[in-house]
């Protein structure tokens, strides 16, 4: 029986996700087997074998960090249970070296990943740029996976933008315009209490008298009291989901119960339910400054 290139692709489709989700599920069990050494409900529950492990993990990987300075190799960042090396060429058999070095004098194993290039917001928040091409996005720059809690959907055309721009000079803009898919667009929040939409701007509660001066005149309010009656009547309901994208004029945001703002939702406009095509309303610009912003 012959196998075409379509099956032979849709076998190895099939095997790479097996290798990824028990690959997942092994890293979830040990990590929360370590994370159960300190919690009291756990039969797992050691305190002191949990200091153990955090300490004489972070001072081998403290000691590797010494070494690899002393040598002249600078270390761009490190984790709990990883470094990240600027290694210049000339070097490499020297960081080999000590890094053979180190898995002797610990008994711990290490793995290696080649970036092209990295830009982190910090140690766990990054956009990392393989010789090989491809892409890891982690922490605020992660997409939102299917089944997962978190990270929660957050304009990710934003973060598309600075990938395509990285990786291959793409203009942000052109990106943006370009996309026609409304998920990229979205943000996503759980909203304790429930979530109301206003299509009025959020006035404070409180502020300085200077300032409720300026307000009333702006809205051309009799006083401070009917001002803050008009800004938050007319509250739209949405659930304790709430989903929005960023519309032209717009000046609405969306609050909690107790009429504090969520927060990044002003100049929003709910869509709780996704359309067939993008709204006509749809800021790009709005993408577009916040993508600019992300770069700087």
């Amino acid at each position: 029986m012959t196998t075409t290139i379509t099956e032979r692709i849709a076998e190895l489709e099939k095997e790479y996700n097996r290798l990824i989700t028990d690959s997942n599920s092994k890293k979830l069990t040990t990590n929360g087997s370590f994370g159960k050494l300190g919690s009291p409900y756990s039969i797992l529950y050691a305190p002191t074998e949990l200091v153990e492990v955090t300490l004489t993990g972070q001072l081998s990987l403290l000691m590797l960090i010494e070494r690899m300075e002393l040598a002249g190799i600078p270390v761009v960042s490190a984790n709990t249970d990883g470094i990240v090396l600027k290694c210049p060429h000339d070097r490499e058999w020297l960081a080999d070296e000590i890094i053979t070095w180190w898995e002797h004098a610990t008994g711990f194993g290490t793995e290696e990943t080649r970036y092209k290039a990295l830009y982190s917001r910090d140690v766990n928040n990054y956009i990392a740029i393989g010789e090989d091409a491809s892409v890891k996005l982690k922490g605020a720059f992660a997409p939102a996976g299917a089944g997962l809690t978190w990270p929660n959907p957050t304009v990710e055309i934003c973060t598309d933008a600075m990938v395509a721009y990285y990786k291959d000079g793409v203009p942000i803009e052109q990106t943006i315009r370009s996309c026609t898919d409304i998920r990229k667009f979205v943000s996503v929040r759980a909203v304790k209490g429930g979530g109301w939409y206003s299509d009025r701007p959020p006035i404070p509660k409180k502020t300085s008298k200077k300032r409720m001066v300026a307000l009333c005149e702006q809205y051309r309010a009799a006083s401070y009291d009917d001002l803050l009656t008009w800004a938050n009547s007319n509250l739209n309901y949405l659930g304790k989901i709430v989903r929005w994208y960023y519309a032209i004029g717009s000046v609405g945001y969306i609050r909690y119960q107790s009429g504090n703002l969520v927060p990044c939702s002003e100049g929003c406009y709910p869509l709780m339910e996704l359309p067939d095509a993008l709204p006509d309303d749809i800021n790009f610009q709005w993408y577009i400054d916040n993508t600019v912003s992300m770069l700087l």
